[in-house]
């Protein structure tokens, strides 16, 4: 059995000790800066949300556990919002190219009970 270059040279790099496998995609590929973007902007969409849902609460404490899903939403977005400026890319422009699918969807699937938000909590965000 043969293996081209590119499958030996993985395998050798992958089976040498104390060396990580090389990367498949490099580090500052482009796609890398639209996922990020396409992330960063569903969180702060998911910040919305779940605010929005939190009213559909029973009780104080529903409400309180939603808060805090809707913090860590900003959190996440935050952590994005930094990656993408220390690659120099400028968030907002680019989350906006996203925002009309990913609206579309959230429109599409908008929960109507406490215990349908609660499923997209969990299932669609």
């Amino acid at each position: 059995m043969t293996s081209t270059p590119s499958t030996a040279a993985a395998s050798a790099s992958a089976s040498e000790p104390g060396q990580p496998p090389a990367p498949l995609v490099s580090p500052d590929h482009p796609g890398i800066n639209e996922l990020f973007a396409l992330l960063a902007y569903g969180e702060v969409a998911a910040f919305y949300r779940l605010t929005e849902e939190a009213r559909m609460a029973p009780n104080l404490n529903g409400r309180i556990n939603m808060a805090v899903m809707a913090a860590a939403e900003m959190n996440h977005y935050e952590v994005l919002r930094d990656a993408l400026a220390r690659r120099g890319v400028d968030i907002v422009p680019s989350m906006t190219k996203y925002a009309s699918a990913l609206e579309n969807y959230h429109r599409l699937t908008t929960p109507s009970t406490w215990l349908e938000a609660l499923v997209k909590t969990f299932v669609g965000d």
